[in-house]
């Protein structure tokens, strides 16, 4: 397919992640065509940058800050910017928590595109972690941020708590780990702070809930809308 963007795919799943950008997660598509040109968007666990890429090519006069800690994702995510010449996303080597230092961050495969890293433990040599409370008093507020970390989302969303109470945050999108016993108690979290689930992007037919369900995939996207 056409992407709206360049990328580099010299591995499989970078060449799936092309394929398959329209059709993998069609909510999150649609909401990010609902941001607005000048909109600030935080992606907390950006991968390669597919995301962050599209909100830069349909955006000119936003800006995006991307975090991803894997260093081999990461770097493909830099080489992804500099392909595209996009002046409008900063990339960051960092892991996002609720605390501030470095850590061991173990992945479960290092081919480029690969998901599924763990923080681990703390270890003065590993990779950065800080929390969205801590950077949004140094980067610009953040009107949309996503939050994709592979079962790690509690801890972000502990950490952005004060961020999220303030009206410029206009909406969260979260990939739970349905399995994991607190995550309807992250989910009212974001709730209590002013934000709702009832919206036109949870209620998509072609929501990718569908196709992770038929695959026992025990995760689901939900986008959170200022109420």
């Amino acid at each position: 397919m056409n992407l709206p963007f360049l990328m580099k795919q010299e591995t499989e799943i970078e060449k799936y992640r092309a394929e398959t950008f329209l059709t993998k997660e069609p909510e999150t598509i649609e909401w990010i065509r609902s941001f607005s040109d000048g909109a600030t968007f935080w992606d907390i666990g950006a991968n390669i940058g597919i995301y962050s890429l599209y909100f830069c090519s349909l955006y000119p006069r936003g800006h995006c800050f991307a975090f991803e800690p894997s260093p081999g994702n990461c770097s493909r995510l830099f080489e992804n910017v500099r392909l595209n010449c996009f002046g409008n996303i900063t990339p960051f080597n960092w892991a996002v928590s609720n605390f501030i230092g470095k850590v061991v961050f173990e992945e479960n495969s290092t081919a480029i595109g690969s998901s599924g890293g763990q923080i681990k433990y703390m270890n003065d040599k590993g990779v950065f972690v800080t929390s969205i409370d801590l950077l949004s008093r140094f980067l610009k507020m953040p009107n949309h941020i996503k939050i994709d970390i592979d079962g790690q989302e509690g801890s972000v969303i502990d950490g952005m708590i004060c961020t999220i109470s303030k009206s410029k945050v206009k909406s969260i999108l979260v990939e739970f780990d349905t399995a994991n016993n607190d995550y309807l108690l992250h989910r009212e979290r974001i709730i209590q702070c002013g934000f709702t689930t009832d919206n036109v992007f949870n209620k998509m037919q072609n929501h990718s809930r569908v196709r992770r369900a038929q695959e026992g995939i025990k995760c689901e996207n939900i986008i959170f809308t200022r109420g």
